[in-house]
């Protein structure tokens, strides 16, 4: 049986999902359940050595399973094993795929226009701008430090590489994950590089809100930079998205950082660009 790799396999709890080049049953797929429900229960009992499995979570009519802590090699024999019981099973696809996430130069803006904007219980007044919809790639960033020879302020303190192998090994290898620890100098760079801008607070908090409130489900939170500075000349960082409720005070989702930050919270960005009226 193949193991397929989705974008992000370093994640609690692992998503499979099983895959038949042919139709299966109804009972076919009772069985299915049945099985994967008493081998996670049988080799959790176990306590193998190659084997932690902590929880486990089966939906049989989507052949999807989910299970923590369940290790390369427990994966390997569980696929063996659905392999002799389920052979009409192809392939199995680990992890969580990142669909729509744009390469290279092609954002996905999301246009806002309306002039006034709510935060903290004050009105504000903003031009229509339009922001990326997700925050700016490893992929991106990477075509951008290859295109413009830009070495990132984290390899500067750090070492040659450090922002590669800190993305890899704290969020895997795919190139659409957000790219994690750069500084408003880093952003501020790309930005440049690319011809769009960073967004304010106020335009940073609008799209939050839009977000919210329009059921948009992005797949990654994060402290984002804006160009706004606070009285001590620190950046004001916003994390996102917000619950639907907003029931929360809004100072919950900002982080106030100098322009050198790159570690814990490690933020990432998104970019923006006016539009015209």
């Amino acid at each position: 049986m193949k193991i397929i790799e989705e974008d992000l396999v370093d994640w609690e709890p692992l998503l499979m999902r099983f895959q038949s080049s042919s139709a299966i049953t109804a009972d076919r797929l009772n069985a299915l359940g049945k099985f994967l429900e008493n081998w996670f229960q049988t080799n959790s009992d176990a306590q193998r050595a190659d084997c932690d499995i902590r929880s486990w979570n089966v939906d049989a009519s989507e052949m999807l399973a989910a299970c923590e802590h369940l290790t390369r090699a427990a994966l390997r024999r569980l696929t063996k094993a659905l392999g002799r019981s389920f052979p009409e099973i192809d392939s199995v696809r680990i992890g969580i795929a990142f669909d729509g996430v744009p390469s290279g130069l092609d954002f996905k803006w999301i246009a806002l226009t309306d002039p006034i904007v709510e935060m903290d219980g004050t009105p504000h007044t903003v031009g229509p701008f339009a922001i990326s919809k997700f925050q700016v790639s490893m992929g991106q960033f990477t075509e951008f430090m290859s295109a413009s020879g830009y070495t990132p302020d984290c390899d500067k303190v750090e070492y040659n590489g450090y922002l590669e192998s800190h993305m890899k090994l704290n969020w895997g290898k795919s190139p659409k994950t957000p790219v994690f620890g750069v500084t408003f100098n880093d952003a501020e760079a790309f930005s440049d590089w690319a011809h769009v801008r960073l967004p304010t607070e106020i335009e940073l908090h609008a799209f939050f809100v839009h977000q919210a409130t329009s059921g948009v489900k992005p797949e990654w939170g994060g402290e984002c930079w804006t160009t706004t500075l606070n009285e001590t000349g620190n950046h004001i960082l916003r994390n996102g998205p917000y619950p639907p409720t907003l029931n929360l005070p809004i100072d919950h989702f900002r982080a106030d950082l100098p322009a050198n930050h790159y570690e814990y919270p490690f933020p990432v960005f998104r970019v923006a660009k006016s539009l015209e009226v």
